[in-house]
């Protein structure tokens, strides 16, 4: 079975209902396991009014949390680190995510293009539906 990692930008379209049916949580569940950053769960609450943090506690409710711990945030401190050595510039937050994913074994599912240039990184590229 298949372990999941979910960035913020997928679980926001799912919650505004804007989902492609491959990306759907209900979909995702049948193929894996699903898991989410505490860090997404920030990302995510800091954009929701009161309104709808009770629908949202509830599609969140059950999806594994992973929590950042001193060993991702090293690796992602590093992995920046290499980067900007290099001349690339990819937010902090994205690094934490990718090396949430690596450190766990996890494939990653997100919109952002820029993980694709993370070579270590398992990306999840649902077939276009």
């Amino acid at each position: 079975m298949k372990k999941f990692l979910l960035d913020s930008n997928v679980i926001i379209d799912h919650l505004k209902g804007r989902s492609k049916p491959a990306y759907k949580l209900s979909r995702l569940s049948k193929i894996g396991t699903v898991h989410v950053s505490t860090l997404s769960i920030a990302e995510i609450w800091a954009g929701l009014s009161s309104k709808e943090r009770k629908a949202t506690n509830y599609a969140l409710k059950e999806i594994k949390r992973i929590p950042l711990t001193d060993k991702i945030a090293r690796s992602a401190g590093i992995l920046f680190y290499n980067k900007k050595k290099r001349g690339t510039t990819t937010s902090i937050l994205d690094l934490i995510i990718a090396t949430t994913a690596i450190e766990n074994n996890l494939i990653l599912i997100s919109h952002d293009k820029i993980f694709r240039k993370i070579k270590s990184l398992k990306l999840h590229t649902p077939n276009k539906q």
